[in-house]
């Protein structure tokens, strides 16, 4: 079996516990198209019934369209090969409830390889753990090596694990696998900060971007190149399929609606933006638009601090980058 063969199984079998019998629908961008057919391959081997579609390659619009979104919502198990998902495709996916959703962004050997290699057991209970300290957690503080601090409340707010298998309310996962998140209450987080990178761009420390929060909003950006690719993502709004609003104004972008902790030992920074915010010895924060009772928050930028020490009422939970509970 050759390593494309044990992805797919790893896909497949330990993030969808594929049954015979079920049916699976391949989601692939044309130049993924030869390892969406491997997939099938070992998919059909167990006797699944397996669909494939080929969507086409990302311009201007969002690459999951409504018929895309309507054949997915019709089947319980997808895996979605894709080099890169606009922030409004993966926020769809993130937010649908009806299909279990693997998304495969990289697919090197080499990528394969550190995937494998990951303790899936261990990294399981790792971000369940931490999960439920976000959940029973109300005061955060975030401190960056340069001594710069952020605090938030997460009063009310229940921490998610994103691991494998898919299980209770994930319905969507990306490999490799591995963190933990929870959503940020409302005006809740003030402070500055430093943000190493963001989430699917170079320049990682080498371009930090400091930032600064009063009441939950953005009041400061500034920095190089990186900080102008965070000013004009986060002017960026959609309107998405089931809300069907006019478009919001730029200022409701600037919310930080998500914090999560990085957890795999395994990945690596400035592979892709979904394996960023997996990057052990990191904390991401993502910045968007505000939920609303019929819409929930729409995160258009990650930023990403390398090595922080993180606090969780008045315990320290990670030092420089490193769990204080392993």
């Amino acid at each position: 079996m050759n390593r494309l063969e044990k992805a797919a199984q790893l896909a497949l079998f330990e993030g969808l516990d594929l049954q015979p019998k079920q049916t699976l629908l391949l989601v692939a961008q044309p130049k993924l198209a030869p390892a969406a057919h491997v997939f099938r391959k070992v998919a059909e081997k167990e006797r699944v019934e397996v669909l494939f579609l080929e969507i086409p390659n990302h311009n201007k619009h969002p690459l999951i369209s409504p018929l895309t979104r309507n054949l997915i919502a019709h089947v319980e198990r997808v895996v979605l090969l894709a080099s890169y998902l606009d922030p409004e495709s993966l926020h769809w996916l993130r937010h649908q409830s009806r299909s279990r959703v693997i998304v495969w962004p990289q697919l090197e050997e080499e990528t394969i390889a550190r995937c494998a290699n990951s303790d899936l057991k261990k990294l399981r209970e790792r971000c369940r753990k931490l999960a439920d300290i976000l959940t029973i957690g109300r005061n955060l503080t975030l401190r960056h090596e340069s001594g710069l601090e952020l605090e938030l409340s997460l009063a009310q707010r229940r921490g998610h694990a994103e691991v494998l298998p898919l299980e209770n309310e994930m319905f969507c996962a990306s490999l490799p696998c591995g963190r933990a998140f929870s959503s940020t209450q409302a005006s809740s987080v003030s402070g500055e900060m430093l943000l190493n990178g963001i989430a699917g761009e170079r320049g990682f420390s080498t371009q930090p971007i400091h930032v600064k929060m009063v009441d939950g909003k953005l009041t400061l950006i500034r920095g190089a190149k990186n900080a102008n690719i965070m000013r004009r993502r986060l002017r960026a709004t959609w309107t998405t399929a089931e809300s069907g609003d006019s478009a919001a104004k730029p200022s409701v972008g600037r919310s930080c609606v998500e914090i999560g902790l990085g957890l795999n030992e395994h990945a690596k920074l400035g592979q892709s933006e979904l394996e960023d915010e997996k990057v052990s010895g990191t904390v991401h924060l993502g910045f968007g638009r505000r939920s609303t009772p019929a819409r929930p928050a729409e995160i258009l930028v990650r930023g990403i601090v390398v090595n922080p020490t993180l606090i969780i009422d008045g315990r320290e939970i990670m030092q420089k980058g490193r769990l204080t509970l392993e």
